[in-house]
């Protein structure tokens, strides 16, 4: 009985909240704007200054004469052809010692999204489940676009 009861407030929950999915959401209106449409490299201080106005922004950290930094920069190319956004970058030795930033993403590339100035998710070269996103432009669309409403 007790398992049947568990089972019942799980589905509840998960209807009520429903089932872990996230809220899609628009990055700030500049970034649709088509005149900016790209990748535009940013120093840590516009990164930190779009954190503190509480931003909400895409942004690639990379390092140069990484090969798998050019691959994901491929794929970014090529979505961003059919799209209008902009998307920022950093070079990833440009990232603070000790901020939140350096503390989430370990590794470059990376693509993080940013929501209120908060991470909401980023791309991980450690974690099996993104590598299909750092190879495949359908796959990186697809979990870009599960939070980003697009213009």
């Amino acid at each position: 009985m007790k398992r049947v009861l568990v089972f019942a407030l799980l589905v509840i929950g998960c209807l009520l909240v429903g089932c872990g999915e996230q809220e899609k959401f628009y990055l700030n209106d500049e970034f649709y704007e088509l005149e900016n449409k790209g990748i535009t490299e940013v120093d840590i201080e516009e990164v930190n200054s779009r954190i503190n106005n509480k931003d909400n922004f895409l942004l690639y950290i990379f390092l140069d004469g990484c090969t798998t930094c050019d691959e994901l920069r491929k794929i970014l190319d090529d979505y961003l052809e059919d799209t209008n956004l902009e998307i920022l970058s950093l070079p990833y030795d440009s990232m603070e010692k000790g901020s939140t930033l350096k503390k989430t993403v370990k590794y470059s590339p990376s693509v993080v999204i940013f929501k209120n100035g908060k991470i909401v998710d980023f791309l991980d070269t450690s974690s099996d489940d993104d590598t299909e996103c750092f190879r495949n432009l359908e796959a990186f669309k697809a979990w870009l676009e599960s939070y980003i409403e697009l213009k």
